[in-house]
């Protein structure tokens, strides 16, 4: 682990500029830390685990989350629904996937079926991995579906070239973060993995419950990573640390649930509890930002996008 996080710690700002790298690192984490959840149920001490190591060790929340998109939303996901659909397709776990599943409420994405062909339509608005995929498996409805009622692997050589276009976000530059456009484009219907939707629904919902426990857990050690290494007032780390492991019992208690078939809490910390301390370490960050090196400016930014996202979603749930 050592070399390979002094690594990527070493070439950070080279990859917030360059997708071959962002994708040479993630054949390299994949291959010392297997994107398969089973590899990691019983640890204990989650400061071992990936997605909270590159966090808290060298602050690379951007890498992070596509460690917990490649691990919760590709492949644990895709070996729930259709496990042999990963053989078929060699769907090997070097290779970078995609979940495109976020969309305008009002202008879904759409599917019509024929006998041969799937003719797809509309946009995905969000997608981690981005231009780095190399497939993306594709929630779609019929047009007189109003929920989601299919999923499609797209392989991004045979998309058309305008397809997937960059976002520019406040945060993350070590992955690649794109939308998705695409216009009546015909493709086998053996590209569809075919499901139950009610199935479907249930699992994406659950799997999504899972990769927010394991985001905020990551987000909680980036917190911890900053805080040691500028001048921050509020030095009430041990409040953190002490959420922290609320959190990673919390996920792991989840895990466990999955495993053993029962239905996920949608469970998160307090995050009420720690705001002050949150708020602070921003505060000190917008005070002494210009003082940054450029990577450290980086990582606080990251701090700062995902700090805004929890805020939205969590203050006042608990």
């Amino acid at each position: 682990m050592f070399s390979l996080f002094k690594e990527l710690n070493n070439n950070y700002l080279d990859r917030t500029q360059n997708l071959n790298l962002q994708k040479k690192a993630w054949v390299s984490l994949a291959r010392e830390y297997p994107p398969n959840l089973a590899n990691y149920n019983n640890q204990i001490d989650f400061f071992k685990h990936p997605s909270l190591s590159l966090a808290s060790e060298i602050g690379d929340l951007g890498l992070a989350l596509l460690w917990i998109v490649q691990t919760v939303l590709v492949r644990s996901f895709l070996k729930e629904i259709s496990p042999e659909f990963i053989a078929q397709n060699k769907l090997e776990e070097n290779l970078i996937g995609s979940l495109a599943h976020s969309e305008s409420k009002n202008k879904p994405f759409t599917v019509f079926k024929n006998k041969n062909n799937l003719v797809l339509s509309g946009q995905k608005k969000y997608i981690t991995g981005g231009l780095t995929s190399d497939f993306i498996l594709l929630t779609a409805r019929s047009s007189q579906e109003s929920k989601v009622n299919s999923i499609i692997l797209l392989l991004t050589s045979d998309l058309p070239k305008e397809a997937l276009e960059e976002i520019s976000l406040k945060g993350f530059k070590t992955t690649s973060h794109a939308r998705l456009f695409l216009k009546s484009f015909t493709l086998s219907t053996n590209q569809l993995i075919v499901i139950d939707p009610r199935l479907l629904r249930k699992s994406l919902k659950k799997w999504g419950i899972i990769e927010k426990s394991m985001i905020l857990e990551a987000y909680l050690g980036l917190f911890l990573y900053l805080a040691e290494r500028i001048d921050y007032k509020g030095k009430n780390l041990k409040a953190i640390k002490d959420i922290l492991e609320i959190e990673t019992k919390i996920l792991q208690e989840q895990l466990e649930i999955e495993k053993e078939g029962g239905m996920i809490p949608v469970q998160f910390i307090q995050f009420d509890k720690i705001l002050p301390q949150i708020l602070s370490l921003v505060e000190t960050i917008g005070k002494d930002y210009s003082s940054y090196l450029e990577k450290q400016q980086l990582q606080a930014d990251d701090f700062i996008f995902m700090t805004n996202i929890f805020k939205s979603k969590l203050v006042g749930q608990n």
